[in-house]
């Protein structure tokens, strides 16, 4: 996640920060971005800077998944990085009602 201090908005920030995010990318690359509801500014120079909407539909997991479980179980997890603290909080849930946390 990353936000442009509301003082500083404006300025370009934002647009300079996402291309030089991108021009280090590799051009394969397949880049995904998620605003919250009320980022219009930024939904609006994502598509400026060749974005295009999706609209996907995200299922919460009622279980965790049996590699997640296994390397739980295994403690051979060292690090674990989510999409959003909706999925971070959701991981910790199910592994808390699996016994695991």
């Amino acid at each position: 996640m990353c936000a442009i201090e509301t003082r500083y908005r404006g300025n370009g920030l934002g647009k300079r920060l996402i291309e030089a995010a991108l021009d280090v990318m590799p051009v394969d690359c397949v880049v995904e971005a998620e605003c919250l509801p009320a980022a219009s500014s930024m939904k609006h120079l994502l598509v400026n800077l060749g974005f295009r909407r999706l609209d996907i539909q995200s299922q919460e997991e009622n279980a965790l998944p049996d590699s997640a479980r296994a390397a739980l179980e295994a403690r051979a997890l060292d690090v674990a990085t989510f999409f959003s603290p909706r999925a971070s909080a959701v991981f910790v849930r199910l592994a808390s009602e699996a016994k695991l946390a």
